[in-house]
């Protein structure tokens, strides 16, 4: 790859045999494909088109347009403030001007222009940082069997960009086009795909869902059965109940609709379809058994991996360090797993994000990428890390962007 543009300033030739490669592993979870992102586009344009020619198709519902439109509006309480539709139509084009979104790639092309190349089916690209004196090689991944082989990978940068699942791991879809809605691709993996689809599973043991979800992504569950006990609180056990959970004295009981009685697998199934569950966030939850090892997903899980290799791992989902961080980082539960935001002894290191993220998780690549550090001495790679950790930080909470989710 390039290796048309390996040649000096000076017009003398230069092989660069001297720059390190690294390579970054950089894995697109469901609903975060570049083919995703182009899908948006297309609908926000195509949003911005109708409420030019007629803002009052907010309140249509005959496609789904006008009823993700007409959700906007209700969500933020535009239609309870006696607005003008001309108004809702003025703020909800600005709104969707405002949230033009890119991919991984799409952003680093946009940034670095012609020094970042990429190949034409969009799965590779390099950059070559003149400043580190490295060679970086991107390789794009999107099914979790993939995403296990690079875990073991010497000295490999993974990166996961997705959905968190409610801290139940990464998620994966077998792509083509825009991504199914419904299915199992959001929980275990379709039937006969479940090595490309569904989750890698590294969270807690019992993890809280909203029934919502469920009933939303019609995918089959394993709920705690209401003739079992419920989990405990133990404390000598700090990875058995998610955080979210660890304040819930008591449990409450979920007696599911009859119409999402068969999205529960067979073997989980109450005899009385009733499971346990509590009440968070206005919202009705179901205690799911999740985990980290020896999971309903096994081998797809980081339990199954008895050594992570890559130097450095990043889960860039949603508060991922609330739900990922003392199992990743716990190296007292799991020593394998002693991924740290200053390296140890195996010099590994680990980040995650704050808060509910975005596409601009990507900034942390692109500084990664940009940092002015040569390459000298082994701290290079804690260097360049906590270099692009900062300055993404800096950039997300700059007055421009004010976004609620940080590095860590």
């Amino acid at each position: 790859m390039c290796e048309g543009r390996d040649r000096a300033a000076s017009g003398g030739a230069s092989t660069f045999a001297d720059y390190e490669i690294r390579q970054i592993f950089y894995a697109e979870g469901a609903q975060f494909h570049e083919s995703d992102t182009d899908a948006r586009e297309q609908w926000k344009r195509q949003s911005i088109q109708e409420l030019t020619a007629d803002p009052t198709v907010w309140r249509l519902t005959d496609t789904d347009l006008h009823e993700r439109l007409g959700g906007y509006v209700r969500s933020w309480g535009w239609d309870r403030r006696g607005w003008s539709d001309e108004e809702i139509g003025r703020r909800l084009t600005r709104a969707l001007e405002d949230a033009q979104s890119y991919s991984q790639l799409q952003y680093l092309e946009r940034r670095f222009g012609d020094d970042f190349t990429v190949e034409s089916d969009r799965t590779r690209a390099e950059y070559i940082s003149h400043s580190q004196r490295i060679r970086y090689r991107i390789i794009i991944i999107q099914s979790k069997a993939d995403f296990k082989e690079k875990l073991m990978e010497e000295n490999a940068i993974v990166i996961y960009d997705g959905h968190s699942r409610y801290g139940r791991g990464t998620c994966f879809n077998d792509y083509d086009g825009a991504v199914d809605m419904h299915g199992d691709q959001w929980e275990n993996g379709r039937t006969g795909c479940t090595n490309e689809t569904g989750l890698f599973r590294l969270g807690f043991q019992y993890i809280a869902v909203p029934v919502e979800d469920i009933e939303h992504h019609a995918y089959h569950c394993a709920p705690m059965k209401i003739e079992d006990d419920p989990p405990a609180r133990e404390r000598r056990h700090p990875y058995s109940r998610h955080e979210n959970m660890r304040r819930a004295r008591r449990f409450m009981r979920v007696q599911l609709e009859e119409e999402m009685r068969n999205l529960v697998i067979a073997r989980y199934r109450s005899p009385s379809h009733t499971y346990w569950g509590l009440r968070r966030e206005r919202k009705v939850h179901l205690v799911l058994n999740a985990g980290w090892t020896g999971t309903i997903s096994a081998p797809y899980d980081l339990g199954s991996i008895q050594q992570m290799n890559c130097r450095t791992f990043c889960h860039f989902g949603c508060s991922s360090k609330n739900h990922f961080w003392r199992i990743i980082r716990g190296g007292d539960y799991y020593p394998s797993f002693r991924y740290q935001r200053r390296p140890g002894p195996d010099g590994k290191l680990g980040y995650f994000t704050t808060a509910p993220a975005n596409w601009k998780s990507c900034y942390w690549l692109h500084h990664l990428l940009a940092c002015p550090y040569p390459n000298e001495g082994e701290d290079h790679w804690f260097r360049v890390h906590e270099y692009a950790t900062r300055m993404a930080n800096r950039q997300l909470g700059s007055r421009q962007e004010r976004m609620g989710f940080r590095f860590y």
